[in-house]
């Protein structure tokens, strides 16, 4: 949910979300964020953190598909894949995309939920894939079996947005991701005509200077706050 975080305290942010989900029994986050992107956090923490909430900042870039180059080090052992989105296929691989998903999560995320959480986001993304916006793509081993790493990206427009970059705990560091995110961005430019990319990182994780090697700019650094179920 986003509102001006300058023009209401934490109350109200309460009694709008109450409003707007508070009758949706699946709900069991609260999340706001604000539209600025310097990154600021206002007076966030005064009205939000002493209340159970978590700070959360993200870094977005975005990238032209000539600007994405290959990277050095990138595997070039992998075969990159296109999955099919229909219900029935490449079913083997949609599963493990979906475990992959699983175990990558911040462990603060109860397993369950979150598998049902990312079965429900495959299934949404899978049906606009049908209907020709965007694609999900897996980097497999040799003998195209195991999937090592995973993202999606939706498109709109002439514009393009990865969703859930994923490598598996085993196969990190090993140019992998990188020779994935570059394929991506191509495949998608030369099908859909896509002229600008968006992806998003966290400011202090080792993706972020993944992504600006492969030719990604920052553009802004968007904040917010979000609730566990946990904290009440």
């Amino acid at each position: 949910m986003s509102i001006s975080s300058g023009s209401l305290r934490i109350g109200e942010f309460a009694r709008r979300f109450e409003a707007e989900f508070g009758s949706e029994p699946g709900v069991q986050h609260c999340t706001f964020a604000w539209d600025r992107v310097d990154g600021k956090f206002g007076r966030a923490e005064e009205e939000f953190v002493s209340r159970g909430y978590e700070l959360e900042e993200t870094v977005g870039l975005v990238a032209t598909p000539d600007s994405v180059r290959s990277h050095q080090r990138e595997n070039r052992e992998v075969t990159v894949r296109t999955l099919d989105p229909l219900p029935a296929a490449d079913r083997e691989l949609w599963d493990q995309v979906l475990e992959l998903q699983v175990t990558a999560r911040d462990k603060r995320f109860e397993e369950q939920m979150h598998r049902g959480f990312s079965r429900h986001r495959l299934e949404d993304l899978r049906a606009l894939f049908r209907a020709g916006r965007g694609a999900w793509f897996v980097a497999v081993d040799p003998g195209g079996r195991e999937v090592q790493a995973s993202c999606g990206v939706v498109v709109a427009g002439t514009r393009g947005r990865f969703q859930a970059v994923d490598t598996a705990e085993a196969h990190r560091r090993k140019g992998i991701c990188s020779r994935l995110v570059v394929e991506a961005t191509h495949r998608t430019a030369e099908r859909h005509g896509t002229e600008h990319f968006v992806i998003a990182a966290d400011p202090d994780y080792h993706a972020l200077g993944l992504y600006e090697s492969l030719g990604f700019r920052r553009a802004e650094r968007v904040s917010g706050v979000c609730r566990q179920p946990s904290d009440g």
